[in-house]
């Protein structure tokens, strides 16, 4: 199994390795079926952008670094039912999403390195939903490093849950953050840190974010790091490669993400996702099969099916490819 962008999907040499579906949760297309071009057109339309599938080269590859596939389709479904609510002015089920944070941080620590599940794997009318369950598990990768325990993990990753409600409650974009916060702040079940989040993870270092333009430590952890995982996850979601956004994350270093922040981001996310396809300095297109200690050295399988561990390697280099234009990428902040 391996990820391609939809564009690179080859109906003679590939058939669907996980089901897709639609913004109703329904399956479109099961495991191990073909896309018609008809469908494919259609699928495009829907905001799905990349697909998990199944050819020779993918063979075997059984990417378990990557997120257990019901259990975020189950989130996915439990953080809309939220918003749908807030929309609604029904009550939330805060139970449900406690429930949640749990099953994440299990899901989470049982595994040594952890890889996405695209948001863009599902119908666009789902990419709040999916992006909100992924800035979450980002976040939660982010904490673990800073050595959170599971108590502070909890409100992490609630407050990630919750950090674009402000946007069922209001048009205006860069007021969602305040929305959400004045929502949020009235829940007494929630920890206020999750109100903050709302608040604030728009909010830049440097003082040059929004809505109220604070800086450096005047910004709660819980938010710089919900910060970095929503950027992260709005730019791979849009077909950047996570390598490449990881560098410009680096690059923004002290300017609009804390840096011991950074660091922690660092080592909590691959830059060279199992089931992703990268190019050797040769020239050679390879596909990602592993990762053994070092995730910047990943397993690679040429197309001859011949695996190399780059971390035995030295000489045998990933050529990083164009640089993401970094001013189209700030405006995700």
């Amino acid at each position: 199994m391996r990820l391609i962008e939809i564009d690179e999907y080859e109906r003679e040499t590939m058939q669907l390795a996980k089901p897709i579906h639609d913004q109703y949760h329904r399956v479109l297309l099961n495991q191990g079926a073909t896309i018609h071009d008809k469908y494919l057109t259609t699928l495009k339309e829907l905001g799905i952008r990349y697909l998990f599938v199944e050819d020779a080269i993918s063979h075997d590859i059984t990417m378990d670094e990557m997120f257990d596939m019901p259990t975020w389709m189950d989130a996915v479904k439990i953080v809309h039912q939220t918003f749908n609510q807030v929309k609604k002015e029904e009550k939330l089920n805060l139970i449900a999403l406690q429930e949640l944070a749990g099953q994440l941080i299990i899901e989470v620590q049982r595994r040594k390195i952890l890889a996405l599940i695209p948001s863009t794997t599902m119908a666009k009318d789902l990419l709040l939903y999916t992006h909100s369950v992924n800035v979450a598990i980002l976040s939660l990768e982010i904490g673990r490093q800073m050595g959170y325990n599971n108590i502070q993990l909890r409100d992490l990753i609630l407050g990630a849950l919750l950090h674009d409600i402000g946007k069922v409650l209001i048009e205006e974009v860069k007021e969602h953050p305040k929305a959400g916060f004045q929502f949020l702040r009235h829940i007494h079940e929630l920890n206020l840190m999750c109100a903050h989040v709302s608040y604030q993870h728009h909010e830049r270092w440097n003082g040059k974010g929004y809505p109220r333009e604070i800086r450096g430590m005047q910004i709660i952890p819980y938010a710089q790091i919900v910060s970095i995982a929503n950027f992260y996850e709005k730019a791979i979601s849009r077909g950047n490669k996570p390598h490449l956004v990881m560098e410009t994350i680096m690059a923004l270093s002290d300017t609009v993400f804390a840096p011991e922040i950074i660091s922690a981001f660092i080592r909590s996310v691959p830059p060279y996702p199992p089931g992703t396809t990268v190019h050797l300095m040769s020239g050679e297109e390879v596909v990602v099969t592993g990762i053994r200690n070092l995730m910047q050295r990943p397993i690679v399988r040429k197309g001859n099916m011949q695996e190399i561990s780059l971390e035995d390697e030295p000489t045998i280099l990933i050529d990083g490819g164009k640089e993401c234009d970094k001013e189209t990428l700030l405006r995700l902040l």
